[in-house]
């Protein structure tokens, strides 16, 4: 269920993301746990035409099969010290007041494509407890992960958390990919 693919993306690519990101990072929220501390992060969405997103596009593609079409846009986020995302599903959880509005954008999320921008940095690392994976940032690392089952239901043991980062500072590129063509902001 979490496929890791080290050195899918170059230094140059990374760096081209990190500094795209830097004029537009914003304090992160998050749909449903509007918690203090559930979320400590910065971040931005990237253009989906630019040249580093359309890569992202196809590379993601390449993997899934699933259709650039499907995918949101790159989103870059950034965790200082202290920085993380404690435990949560990427999926719209259907009984929730905000699950409607998102997934008439095209549907639920049924993969999450995750690349590590950088890895100078202690701590944050992306753990899933109910499989007992947690996967180590590396500079360029692709991790996919499916959110649903292939038979269209919500798959509970992709929750996951962004552990804390402990010095340094951790980027990261998201990329969620949904049931149909995503009609949101692209």
């Amino acid at each position: 269920m979490v496929h890791q693919y080290p050195n899918k993306f170059t230094f140059k690519d990374c760096q081209i993301m990190i500094e795209a990101a830097q004029p537009s990072l914003t304090t992160t929220t998050t749909l449903g746990k509007e918690i203090e501390g559930y979320r400590k992060a910065d971040g931005t969405w990237l253009p989906n035409d630019s040249l580093i997103s359309r890569k992202v596009f196809h590379i993601i593609h390449e993997l899934t099969e699933c259709k650039p079409e499907q995918m949101e846009l790159v989103h870059i986020v950034k965790y200082g010290i202290g920085g993380e995302y404690k435990a949560h599903h990427d999926f719209f959880h259907v009984t929730e007041d905000y699950a409607a509005e998102h997934i008439a954008y095209g549907g639920n999320r049924i993969k999450s494509a995750l690349i590590y921008l950088n890895d100078d940095f202690e701590g944050g690392a992306t753990f899933f407890p109910e499989l007992g994976v947690l996967v180590k940032p590396e500079l360029g690392k692709l991790v996919i992960w499916d959110n649903m089952t292939p038979d269209g239901k919500l798959d509970y043991t992709s929750i996951h958390a962004g552990l804390p980062v402990q010095s340094g500072v951790k980027y990261i590129a998201v990329v969620f990919i949904r049931e149909n063509n995503f009609e949101g902001q692209k």
